[in-house]
């Protein structure tokens, strides 16, 4: 992966366009802008090794960029990281940084948005934000499985990687089941 590309694709998002107010009612730490906090954060991701001095706490800082993960609530910012997480996962240049941003797709896969809903549109973004995320993870291992297991293949990962894959793949089969049933 091309580290300079990757931080030039990261600081031309606009990510400003998450800053409206309505956006930060379900903030609960005190950060007053996706645009100060979520690329510093992808780039923290992208060049992670074990070198990094908080590497074991970057997949929770990720989460909480792009999310509360206490609540399993997605932010709208949600729409315009996962593709640079899943960059990372698939084609990042260290072990650390690929196995960091497999761990966050997974737990991101787990979530459920619980946005308490004061209207309507609370409601309707929450759904579409879930299913932005699962549409685009399930989209990620059914093109990149392979990839995927060969990384994960005698890696420290390898079983949490594969736990996924069938997590997911059981969940589907689930959903078609029931798509059948009705």
């Amino acid at each position: 992966m091309d580290i300079n590309k990757f931080i030039e694709n990261v600081n031309s998002v606009d990510w400003q366009k998450f800053d409206d107010a309505e956006f930060f009612k379900y903030r609960y730490d005190g950060i007053n802008s996706f645009a100060q906090t979520v690329p510093p954060i992808l780039i923290a991701l992208a060049i992670a090794d074990k070198e990094s001095d908080e590497l074991y706490r970057l997949s929770g800082k990720v989460r909480f960029a792009v999310g509360n993960d206490h609540r399993g609530t997605y932010y709208p910012v949600i729409r315009e990281a996962l593709p640079f997480i899943i960059e990372v996962a698939l084609y990042g240049n260290h072990s650390e940084s690929r196995t960091c941003a497999i761990c966050v797709i997974e737990d991101l896969y787990f979530f459920y948005p619980e946005i308490y809903p004061e209207n309507n549109s609370d409601e309707l973004l929450k759904n579409d934000l879930l299913e932005f995320v699962e549409t685009t993870i399930k989209d990620l291992i059914a093109e990149h499985r392979e990839n995927l297991l060969d990384f994960a293949s005698g890696n420290q990962c390898e079983k949490l990687i594969e736990g996924f894959l069938n997590i997911v793949d059981e969940k589907e089969r689930l959903n078609i089941d029931e798509t059948h049933d009705q």
